[in-house]
Protein backbone atom coordinates (compact mmCIF):
# COMPACT_ATOMS: atom_id res chain seq x y z
CA UNK A 1 0.00 0.00 0.00
CA UNK A 2 3.18 2.46 1.18
CA UNK A 3 4.77 1.62 -2.67
CA UNK A 4 1.42 2.28 -4.48
CA UNK A 5 0.70 5.38 -2.55
CA UNK A 6 4.05 6.87 -2.80
CA UNK A 7 4.62 5.78 -6.45
CA UNK A 8 1.32 7.40 -7.03
CA UNK A 9 2.49 11.04 -5.77
CA UNK A 10 5.93 10.69 -7.29
CA UNK A 11 3.67 10.02 -10.91
CA UNK A 12 1.44 13.62 -9.78
CA UNK A 13 4.42 14.97 -8.94
CA UNK A 14 6.07 14.41 -12.28
CA UNK A 15 2.92 15.55 -14.03
CA UNK A 16 2.62 18.60 -12.18
CA UNK A 17 6.12 19.31 -12.97
CA UNK A 18 5.55 18.25 -16.78
CA UNK A 19 2.72 21.31 -17.06
CA UNK A 20 4.43 23.42 -14.74
CA UNK A 21 7.14 23.29 -17.22
CA UNK A 22 5.14 23.82 -20.14
CA UNK A 23 3.53 26.65 -18.23
CA UNK A 24 6.29 28.64 -17.91
CA UNK A 25 8.92 28.22 -20.46
CA UNK A 26 10.85 31.57 -19.60
CA UNK A 27 10.65 31.85 -15.72
CA UNK A 28 8.95 34.97 -15.41
CA UNK A 29 6.89 37.10 -12.88
CA UNK A 30 3.50 37.84 -14.23
CA UNK A 31 4.03 37.34 -17.74
CA UNK A 32 1.22 36.63 -19.41
CA UNK A 33 -0.14 35.39 -16.39
CA UNK A 34 2.21 32.54 -15.49
CA UNK A 35 5.07 32.81 -12.63
CA UNK A 36 7.11 30.22 -11.03
CA UNK A 37 10.25 27.71 -11.82
CA UNK A 38 9.58 24.11 -11.79
CA UNK A 39 11.43 23.14 -8.69
CA UNK A 40 11.32 26.23 -6.80
CA UNK A 41 9.47 27.32 -4.25
CA UNK A 42 6.70 30.29 -4.68
CA UNK A 43 5.80 32.45 -2.13
CA UNK A 44 4.14 35.74 -4.26
CA UNK A 45 3.23 37.08 -7.50
CA UNK A 46 2.52 40.41 -9.00
CA UNK A 47 -0.08 41.14 -10.95
CA UNK A 48 -0.56 44.68 -13.00
CA UNK A 49 -3.25 47.10 -12.00
CA UNK A 50 -4.41 49.96 -14.11
CA UNK A 51 -6.95 52.68 -13.80
CA UNK A 52 -9.03 53.84 -16.69
CA UNK A 53 -10.13 57.31 -16.66
CA UNK A 54 -10.96 60.06 -18.66
CA UNK A 55 -8.27 62.55 -20.37
CA UNK A 56 -9.43 65.39 -18.10
CA UNK A 57 -9.55 64.13 -14.45
CA UNK A 58 -6.68 64.30 -12.20
CA UNK A 59 -5.33 61.00 -10.82
CA UNK A 60 -7.02 60.27 -7.60
CA UNK A 61 -4.58 60.98 -4.19
CA UNK A 62 -5.97 59.33 -1.36
CA UNK A 63 -7.11 55.57 -3.03
CA UNK A 64 -6.33 52.27 -1.26
CA UNK A 65 -7.14 49.00 -2.78
CA UNK A 66 -6.80 45.52 -1.27
CA UNK A 67 -6.81 42.26 -2.82
CA UNK A 68 -7.73 38.78 -1.30
CA UNK A 69 -6.92 34.78 -2.56
CA UNK A 70 -9.63 32.51 -1.75
CA UNK A 71 -9.70 28.56 -2.13
CA UNK A 72 -12.38 27.97 -5.12
CA UNK A 73 -14.02 24.41 -4.01
CA UNK A 74 -16.11 23.65 -7.12
CA UNK A 75 -13.84 22.21 -10.05
CA UNK A 76 -15.92 19.47 -11.18
CA UNK A 77 -14.25 18.54 -14.19
CA UNK A 78 -12.45 20.91 -14.78
CA UNK A 79 -8.63 20.56 -16.67
CA UNK A 80 -6.32 22.42 -17.85
CA UNK A 81 -4.48 21.63 -20.88
CA UNK A 82 -0.52 22.13 -20.97
CA UNK A 83 1.34 24.96 -23.23
CA UNK A 84 3.39 22.10 -24.83
CA UNK A 85 3.01 20.27 -28.29
CA UNK A 86 1.36 16.75 -26.30
CA UNK A 87 -1.66 18.88 -25.05
CA UNK A 88 -2.44 16.58 -22.07
CA UNK A 89 -4.89 17.25 -19.78
CA UNK A 90 -4.11 17.65 -16.09
CA UNK A 91 -7.47 17.48 -13.58
CA UNK A 92 -7.69 20.30 -11.36
CA UNK A 93 -7.75 20.16 -7.37
CA UNK A 94 -9.83 22.05 -5.10
CA UNK A 95 -8.14 25.08 -2.99
CA UNK A 96 -7.49 23.79 0.16
CA UNK A 97 -7.77 25.81 3.42
CA UNK A 98 -8.97 29.57 4.11
CA UNK A 99 -6.46 31.77 1.55
CA UNK A 100 -5.16 34.88 2.17
CA UNK A 101 -7.52 37.48 3.69
CA UNK A 102 -4.87 40.58 2.74
CA UNK A 103 -2.81 38.73 -0.06
CA UNK A 104 -1.72 42.18 -1.12
CA UNK A 105 -2.73 45.97 -1.05
CA UNK A 106 -1.83 49.22 -3.33
CA UNK A 107 -2.40 53.16 -3.14
CA UNK A 108 -2.75 56.24 -5.05
CA UNK A 109 0.97 57.00 -4.32
CA UNK A 110 2.23 53.51 -5.97
CA UNK A 111 0.95 54.15 -9.91
CA UNK A 112 3.09 55.75 -11.97
CA UNK A 113 2.25 59.24 -14.14
CA UNK A 114 -0.74 58.40 -16.15
CA UNK A 115 -0.56 58.17 -20.43
CA UNK A 116 -3.02 58.82 -22.60
CA UNK A 117 -4.16 55.83 -24.76
CA UNK A 118 -6.63 54.86 -27.04
CA UNK A 119 -9.19 52.99 -26.68
CA UNK A 120 -11.49 51.78 -29.62
CA UNK A 121 -12.28 55.75 -30.69
CA UNK A 122 -11.23 57.82 -27.54
CA UNK A 123 -8.78 59.19 -25.56
CA UNK A 124 -8.45 57.78 -21.78
CA UNK A 125 -5.69 57.91 -19.13
CA UNK A 126 -4.34 55.42 -17.68
CA UNK A 127 -2.15 54.86 -14.67
CA UNK A 128 -0.83 51.28 -13.84
CA UNK A 129 1.38 49.88 -10.63
CA UNK A 130 2.53 46.30 -9.74
CA UNK A 131 0.75 44.93 -7.13
CA UNK A 132 2.45 41.83 -4.86
CA UNK A 133 0.02 39.06 -3.93
CA UNK A 134 0.95 36.77 -0.75
CA UNK A 135 0.79 33.20 -1.85
CA UNK A 136 -1.26 30.64 0.85
CA UNK A 137 0.60 28.98 3.37
CA UNK A 138 -1.35 26.58 3.74
CA UNK A 139 0.30 22.85 3.75
CA UNK A 140 -0.37 20.70 1.14
CA UNK A 141 -1.06 16.97 1.31
CA UNK A 142 -0.02 16.24 -2.30
CA UNK A 143 1.60 16.96 -5.07
CA UNK A 144 -0.88 18.74 -8.09
CA UNK A 145 -2.91 21.56 -9.70
CA UNK A 146 -5.01 23.38 -7.30
CA UNK A 147 -7.52 25.97 -7.85
CA UNK A 148 -8.24 29.62 -6.17
CA UNK A 149 -9.61 33.07 -7.14
CA UNK A 150 -7.95 36.47 -6.80
CA UNK A 151 -10.57 39.14 -5.54
CA UNK A 152 -10.40 42.53 -5.11
CA UNK A 153 -11.92 44.20 -1.84
CA UNK A 154 -14.39 46.89 -1.31
CA UNK A 155 -13.46 50.08 -3.78
CA UNK A 156 -12.75 53.38 -2.56
CA UNK A 157 -16.10 54.63 -3.79
CA UNK A 158 -18.91 54.89 -6.57
CA UNK A 159 -16.20 56.67 -8.67
CA UNK A 160 -15.22 53.17 -9.53
CA UNK A 161 -16.07 50.50 -11.57
CA UNK A 162 -14.27 47.08 -11.06
CA UNK A 163 -14.27 45.75 -15.08
CA UNK A 164 -12.26 42.33 -13.73
CA UNK A 165 -14.26 41.11 -11.07
CA UNK A 166 -12.18 38.26 -10.59
CA UNK A 167 -8.87 36.49 -11.95
CA UNK A 168 -9.00 32.52 -11.45
CA UNK A 169 -5.61 31.19 -10.09
CA UNK A 170 -3.90 27.94 -10.30
CA UNK A 171 -1.40 26.99 -8.61
CA UNK A 172 1.29 24.17 -9.61
CA UNK A 173 2.17 21.85 -6.27
CA UNK A 174 5.16 19.96 -6.24
CA UNK A 175 7.20 17.45 -3.92
CA UNK A 176 10.73 19.55 -3.53
CA UNK A 177 12.69 17.68 -0.72
CA UNK A 178 9.31 15.28 0.72
CA UNK A 179 7.93 18.96 0.82
CA UNK A 180 4.54 19.49 -1.26
CA UNK A 181 5.10 23.28 -1.93
CA UNK A 182 4.11 26.01 -4.37
CA UNK A 183 6.32 26.41 -7.51
CA UNK A 184 4.04 28.31 -9.93
CA UNK A 185 1.13 29.81 -10.74
CA UNK A 186 -1.16 30.47 -13.71
CA UNK A 187 -3.99 33.34 -13.81
CA UNK A 188 -7.27 33.02 -15.70
CA UNK A 189 -10.14 35.36 -17.14
CA UNK A 190 -13.06 33.84 -19.27
CA UNK A 191 -10.33 30.83 -20.60
CA UNK A 192 -7.25 33.37 -21.07
CA UNK A 193 -4.44 34.40 -19.40
CA UNK A 194 -4.51 37.41 -17.80
CA UNK A 195 -1.87 39.73 -15.83
CA UNK A 196 -3.80 42.58 -15.38
CA UNK A 197 -6.52 43.96 -12.94
CA UNK A 198 -8.78 46.89 -14.02
CA UNK A 199 -10.67 50.05 -12.87
CA UNK A 200 -12.19 52.51 -14.58
CA UNK A 201 -12.66 55.69 -12.58
CA UNK A 202 -14.95 58.16 -13.16
CA UNK A 203 -16.24 56.28 -16.47
CA UNK A 204 -19.43 54.21 -16.16
CA UNK A 205 -19.32 50.70 -17.68
CA UNK A 206 -19.41 51.49 -21.14
CA UNK A 207 -15.90 53.96 -21.13
CA UNK A 208 -18.60 57.32 -20.85
CA UNK A 209 -17.55 59.67 -18.65
CA UNK A 210 -19.16 61.07 -15.19
CA UNK A 211 -17.40 63.86 -14.93
CA UNK A 212 -16.94 67.52 -16.92
CA UNK A 213 -15.42 70.79 -16.87
CA UNK A 214 -16.94 74.26 -15.55
CA UNK A 215 -15.52 77.35 -17.75
CA UNK A 216 -15.66 80.97 -15.90
CA UNK A 217 -14.75 83.88 -17.86
CA UNK A 218 -14.49 87.21 -16.55
CA UNK A 219 -15.68 90.70 -18.32
CA UNK A 220 -15.00 94.06 -17.26
CA UNK A 221 -17.25 96.84 -18.25
CA UNK A 222 -18.07 100.39 -17.86
CA UNK A 223 -16.37 103.67 -18.45
CA UNK A 224 -14.40 103.60 -14.83
CA UNK A 225 -13.46 99.16 -15.39
CA UNK A 226 -10.29 99.12 -14.77
CA UNK A 227 -9.13 95.97 -16.91
CA UNK A 228 -5.65 95.70 -14.83
CA UNK A 229 -7.84 95.10 -12.05
CA UNK A 230 -7.75 91.48 -10.68
CA UNK A 231 -10.58 89.76 -9.23
CA UNK A 232 -10.78 86.68 -6.73
CA UNK A 233 -13.16 83.79 -6.78
CA UNK A 234 -13.70 80.81 -4.52
CA UNK A 235 -15.86 77.67 -5.86
CA UNK A 236 -17.47 75.93 -2.89
CA UNK A 237 -18.49 71.94 -2.67
CA UNK A 238 -14.95 70.46 -4.11
CA UNK A 239 -15.31 66.64 -2.84
CA UNK A 240 -12.70 65.29 0.25
CA UNK A 241 -9.29 63.58 -1.34
CA UNK A 242 -9.71 65.20 -5.29
CA UNK A 243 -7.70 68.16 -7.28
CA UNK A 244 -9.08 69.74 -10.04
CA UNK A 245 -6.87 71.52 -12.83
CA UNK A 246 -7.41 75.21 -13.35
CA UNK A 247 -6.23 75.52 -16.80
CA UNK A 248 -6.79 79.51 -17.80
CA UNK A 249 -6.85 80.64 -21.36
CA UNK A 250 -3.20 82.63 -21.35
CA UNK A 251 0.02 81.73 -20.64
CA UNK A 252 -0.61 82.18 -16.80
CA UNK A 253 0.33 79.10 -14.82
CA UNK A 254 -2.52 76.33 -14.39
CA UNK A 255 -3.72 76.10 -10.66
CA UNK A 256 -4.48 73.25 -8.73
CA UNK A 257 -7.87 73.24 -6.88
CA UNK A 258 -9.01 71.06 -3.49
CA UNK A 259 -12.01 71.00 -1.00
CA UNK A 260 -8.90 72.90 1.26
CA UNK A 261 -7.43 75.10 -1.60
CA UNK A 262 -10.59 76.59 -3.70
CA UNK A 263 -9.27 79.81 -4.91
CA UNK A 264 -8.28 81.50 -8.13
CA UNK A 265 -8.01 84.80 -9.98
CA UNK A 266 -9.19 86.04 -12.97
CA UNK A 267 -8.73 89.64 -14.87
CA UNK A 268 -9.95 91.12 -18.13
CA UNK A 269 -10.75 89.15 -20.77
CA UNK A 270 -8.96 85.52 -19.46
CA UNK A 271 -11.05 82.16 -19.19
CA UNK A 272 -10.29 79.61 -16.55
CA UNK A 273 -11.16 75.86 -17.44
CA UNK A 274 -11.63 73.83 -14.29
CA UNK A 275 -11.09 70.08 -15.55
CA UNK A 276 -13.07 66.81 -14.31
CA UNK A 277 -15.36 67.84 -11.69
CA UNK A 278 -18.13 65.04 -11.01
CA UNK A 279 -21.54 65.89 -11.92
CA UNK A 280 -23.08 68.42 -8.97
CA UNK A 281 -23.89 71.51 -8.18
CA UNK A 282 -21.03 73.99 -7.35
CA UNK A 283 -20.90 77.45 -6.17
CA UNK A 284 -18.74 79.84 -7.74
CA UNK A 285 -18.67 83.37 -5.51
CA UNK A 286 -16.41 86.66 -6.51
CA UNK A 287 -14.78 88.45 -3.39
CA UNK A 288 -16.45 91.42 -2.44
CA UNK A 289 -12.69 93.03 -1.64
CA UNK A 290 -12.37 93.02 -5.36
CA UNK A 291 -15.52 93.91 -6.43
CA UNK A 292 -18.60 95.18 -4.90
CA UNK A 293 -16.30 97.19 -2.22
CA UNK A 294 -14.76 99.02 -5.06
CA UNK A 295 -17.88 99.94 -6.98
CA UNK A 296 -17.91 97.15 -8.97
CA UNK A 297 -21.74 95.79 -10.26
CA UNK A 298 -21.30 92.35 -10.60
CA UNK A 299 -23.54 89.81 -12.76
CA UNK A 300 -23.41 86.12 -14.22
CA UNK A 301 -24.50 85.14 -17.76
CA UNK A 302 -26.50 81.89 -16.16
CA UNK A 303 -29.03 82.64 -13.47
CA UNK A 304 -29.21 80.05 -11.21
CA UNK A 305 -30.22 80.35 -8.00
CA UNK A 306 -28.33 83.73 -8.09
CA UNK A 307 -28.20 85.83 -5.18
CA UNK A 308 -29.42 89.66 -4.50
CA UNK A 309 -25.85 91.12 -4.66
CA UNK A 310 -24.21 89.18 -8.09
CA UNK A 311 -21.41 88.32 -6.47
CA UNK A 312 -21.90 84.38 -6.14
CA UNK A 313 -23.61 81.68 -8.41
CA UNK A 314 -24.56 78.46 -8.37
CA UNK A 315 -24.17 76.20 -11.65
CA UNK A 316 -24.24 72.25 -12.51
CA UNK A 317 -20.71 71.18 -13.06
CA UNK A 318 -20.10 67.69 -14.30
CA UNK A 319 -21.63 65.37 -16.86
CA UNK A 320 -24.15 67.56 -19.16
CA UNK A 321 -24.76 67.94 -23.16
CA UNK A 322 -21.28 68.84 -24.37
CA UNK A 323 -19.74 67.91 -21.44
CA UNK A 324 -18.65 71.59 -20.08
CA UNK A 325 -20.94 74.15 -18.47
CA UNK A 326 -20.00 77.94 -19.57
CA UNK A 327 -20.38 81.08 -17.33
CA UNK A 328 -19.18 84.77 -17.87
CA UNK A 329 -18.97 87.23 -14.59
CA UNK A 330 -19.19 90.78 -15.69
CA UNK A 331 -17.75 93.47 -13.09
CA UNK A 332 -19.59 96.89 -14.25
CA UNK A 333 -17.78 100.34 -12.94
CA UNK A 334 -19.58 103.53 -14.61
CA UNK A 335 -18.31 107.36 -13.75
CA UNK A 336 -21.24 109.22 -11.43
CA UNK A 337 -20.95 112.71 -10.32
CA UNK A 338 -18.88 114.01 -7.66
CA UNK A 339 -20.64 114.58 -4.54
CA UNK A 340 -17.49 115.25 -2.34
CA UNK A 341 -17.79 118.84 -3.07
CA UNK A 342 -20.17 119.20 -1.08
CA UNK A 343 -18.44 118.45 2.61
CA UNK A 344 -15.15 120.18 0.75
CA UNK A 345 -16.92 123.57 0.86
CA UNK A 346 -18.91 123.19 3.66
CA UNK A 347 -16.69 124.83 6.38
CA UNK A 348 -16.23 128.00 4.42
CA UNK A 349 -19.94 128.06 3.63
CA UNK A 350 -20.63 128.11 7.22
CA UNK A 351 -18.03 131.08 8.31
CA UNK A 352 -20.00 133.02 5.64
CA UNK A 353 -23.55 132.74 6.98
CA UNK A 354 -22.02 133.15 10.18
CA UNK A 355 -20.27 136.69 9.30
CA UNK A 356 -23.27 137.63 7.49
CA UNK A 357 -25.64 137.41 10.42
CA UNK A 358 -22.74 139.23 12.18
CA UNK A 359 -22.70 141.53 9.76
CA UNK A 360 -27.03 141.76 9.74
CA UNK A 361 -26.52 142.28 14.01
CA UNK A 362 -24.05 145.11 13.56
CA UNK A 363 -25.74 146.72 11.54
CA UNK A 364 -29.36 147.08 13.12
CA UNK A 365 -27.87 147.75 15.87
CA UNK A 366 -26.20 150.86 14.66
CA UNK A 367 -29.44 152.11 13.17
CA UNK A 368 -31.31 151.85 16.07
CA UNK A 369 -28.40 154.27 18.05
Amino acid sequence: MNLKKNLGRIATAFVATAMLASLTAVPASATNGTTGTPGTELTEITIEKELVMPTNVNMPSDANFTFAINPVTDVTNETLVDGGTAKQEYDVNPGIGTGVTTAGSIASADFGTPSEETIGNEQYNIATATVTLTLPTDTFENPGIYKYQIDEGTLPSDDYVDKTGSMDLYLMVENVSDECVITGAYVKKDGKKIDTWTNYYMLDENLQSKAGDLKVTKTVAGSMGDHSDTFTFTIETLPEGKTFTGNYSDNTPAVTLSKTSNTFTLTHGQTITIKGLDAGAYTIKEDAASSTDKGYEVSFDVDNDQNTDGAQLTVEGGKVEDNAVATTCTNNRNAVSPTGIVMDIAPYALLVVVAAAGCFVFLRKRRED
